[in-house]
């Protein structure tokens, strides 16, 4: 039986609350970490922009689960028959639109709660209104995004191979990766008092670079694969997506070898990094030393999403081509 929409997103709701109140947690409690255990009205713009950037990231591939959804007859959606979204609805349930929106609303509250409460009830409001704040949103565009895919029509494909995904994404991850670190700046493990050779100094970029690195591969592991799925069907994607993985005598190597290479490799680059910044007298900023010496982890990154995400490709292009047998047989039926 067919689970109606209402029941459907009831279920739903009831896992995602609690990992966008996760995700948002654990930010939020990174920068707070960060900041010498501190979070003032100096911060609104940056906790703003990591509400709107897990807000962006949530509803970015909306449309394509949905259309995933609604093709294998998942979800009964007949409660949408006849509904058509507003000209303003559209404009505003586009993800760059809706998530300024949120980020005003976020940096308004920030303000605000910073401006009449105390510090300590002013992060604990923070704690617990900005997932629901996500939530609301993300509620607002799921509903809007379902009543479009009824009158569906293709467009031309947004990403014309994996390559670009993949490099969308790693975007964003940057994005966060330096607004949750920036504010180690004024950390005194981080201090250039002892100049850039300073072994104190390269040991901690090189476990900070680690921990980043490892925080990302864990949400890495989310599956892409039904995402894949409604691309193929809204057609946003085809079958020359990912035709060729890279470095595949690497990916075949155990995991171990792996981290080992990588390990190495980043050390070596941060000695590399600092020695040539004491070399040549400059002065960097902390946000884009950080960039700089964590480009090896985002290679790492990078070519451990591009694995995991051309398995979950050519998975999807698999329950593709079976849907379309399956629609093939049922109609002799």
């Amino acid at each position: 039986m067919i689970p109606d929409y209402a029941v459907f997103i009831r279920y739903q709701d009831r896992r995602l609350i609690p990992f966008v109140y996760f995700i948002l947690l654990m930010l939020l409690g990174f920068l707070w970490k960060n900041n010498a255990c501190s979070l003032t009205q100096q911060e609104a713009g940056a906790v703003s922009a990591i509400l709107a950037i897990v807000l962006f990231h949530l509803i970015y591939d909306l449309k394509a689960y949905w259309m995933y959804k609604g093709a294998i007859k998942n979800v009964d959606l007949t409660c949408f028959n006849g509904k058509t979204p507003s000209r303003a609805e559209r404009f505003l349930s586009r993800p760059l639109v809706a998530c300024a929106f949120s980020a005003l609303a976020c940096w308004l509250l920030v303000k605000g709660g910073f401006a009449l409460l105390g510090d300590r009830y002013a992060v604990l409001g923070l704690y617990s209104l900005l997932p629901l704040l996500v939530y609301w949103m993300f509620r607002g565009v799921r509903s809007v995004y379902i009543r479009q895919l009824a009158n569906f029509t293709p467009q031309k494909a947004q990403h014309r191979r994996l390559y670009h995904y993949v490099s969308y994404f790693m975007l964003i991850n940057s994005a966060l990766n330096m607004l949750t670190v920036s504010p180690l700046k004024n950390n005194p493990d981080f201090s250039l008092n002892h100049g850039w050779q300073s072994p104190a100094l390269m040991v901690a970029m090189f476990i900070l670079c680690l921990v980043v690195l490892t925080l990302s591969l864990l949400f890495a592991r989310l599956s892409k694969k039904y995402i894949f799925l409604g691309k193929l069907l809204m057609q946003e994607i085809d079958f020359s997506f990912s035709t060729a993985v890279p470095c595949a005598a690497l990916q075949a190597k155990p995991l171990a070898v792996r981290v080992t290479v990588f390990a190495a490799l980043q050390l070596l680059w941060i000695i590399f990094i600092n020695a040539l910044l004491a070399w040549l007298a400059w002065s960097l900023p902390f946000s884009l030393y950080f960039f700089v010496c964590y480009l090896p982890a985002s290679g790492c990154y990078f070519l451990h999403l591009y694995w995991r995400w051309h398995t979950d490709y050519l998975t999807a292009c698999d329950m593709y081509l079976r849907c379309i047998e399956i629609d093939k047989r049922a109609t002799l039926w």
